[in-house]
């Protein structure tokens, strides 16, 4: 879902998301980090992507539905996109 589209949810309605390993609700942001070849980066030199994602507080791990998509799926907006 959209975020221009969460307009009147209430989050106490909302399925939490829990870890699928230890079952805690609670997450942190970290970052992923995807090398880029200089072959595909604009500046001509080898670069990295981060990529924000949410790990389990307790215990690090990170759950398949909150990883980024693979091929074709637009990546998250970073710093540098605004």
């Amino acid at each position: 879902m959209e975020a221009t589209n969460m307009k009147g949810l209430v989050p106490s309605d909302l399925p939490d998301v829990i870890c699928n390993e230890c079952g805690n609700p609670t997450f942190i942001q970290v970052v992923l980090l995807k090398k880029v070849s200089a072959a595909l980066a604009p500046s001509g030199n080898t670069s990295f992507l981060p990529l924000p994602v949410f790990e389990c507080s307790n215990c690090g791990n990170v759950n398949d539905e909150l990883l980024p998509k693979e091929k074709g799926a637009s990546l998250p907006k970073t710093q540098d996109d605004n």
